[in-house]
């Protein structure tokens, strides 16, 4: 598998964060754009996990930094996921300005808060995502939005991770178009446990290809 690593700068205010764009040797048949927990950043194996195998298939991929250079965590819960969200709709703002993107099927992937945030997007965009898939999601802060989504929306949980599990249990109901919950047995949140993130990533590779390459 053959990709092509671009650095971006995407504008928040009068403040830029970083963005890796990656791109198949082929025309790409969508764009993903992946909001990765930002504690663990862009860099993060899991990032580039997930983002090699949606390459491989033939997608392009963004994994935005959503944390701005030097800033340490000083907030949590509701408002942090409030924060990421602005963060993800720049970011979505930004491509919707490259033509060489914005005539792709656009689908979000995320995990933790950044599953959070794409979420609360996907509501806030019903005509513009696709397709939404979520690791280990902080639903807790998902709320009111999930009624909204309009796009095709899976939801990869651990069996081990029982309070994630529960919640999302609960919001596969409160979502009102076409949904999934993918189990993996002897998974904790974390997905560190062999085998685990593979399987979230030939799970979400699988969903983008049915909804995006259709639309």
């Amino acid at each position: 598998m053959t990709d092509s690593v671009r650095e971006q700068s995407i504008p928040f205010g009068r403040q830029w964060f970083g963005a890796d764009l990656l791109m198949p040797e082929a025309t790409p048949s969508c764009l993903v754009v992946a909001a990765h927990d930002p504690h663990r950043g862009r860099d993060s194996p899991e990032a580039r996990r997930l983002a090699h195998w949606l390459v491989a298939v033939g997608a392009g991929v963004l994994i935005p930094e959503l944390r701005l250079g030097g800033e340490e965590r000083v907030i949590h819960g509701a408002a942090e996921a409030h924060l990421w969200s602005l963060r993800l709709r720049a970011v979505l703002r930004w491509v919707e300005l490259r033509p060489s993107l914005s005539d792709l099927p656009l689908g979000l992937a995320g995990a933790g808060i950044g599953a959070t945030a794409a979420l609360r997007v996907a509501a806030d965009h019903p005509s513009g995502i696709r397709a939404v898939a979520c690791r280990a999601p902080r639903l807790e802060h998902a709320g009111r939005w999930l009624g909204r989504v309009e796009a095709p929306t899976l939801l990869v949980v651990g069996d081990a991770d029982r309070q994630t599990l529960a919640q999302a249990r609960r919001a596969v109901d409160r979502l009102r178009r076409e949904r999934a919950l993918l189990v993996l047995p002897g998974v904790t949140h974390l997905f560190d446990e062999p085998g685990a993130l593979d399987a979230w990533c030939r799970a979400a590779c699988s969903w983008f290809d049915r909804h995006l390459r259709a639309a």
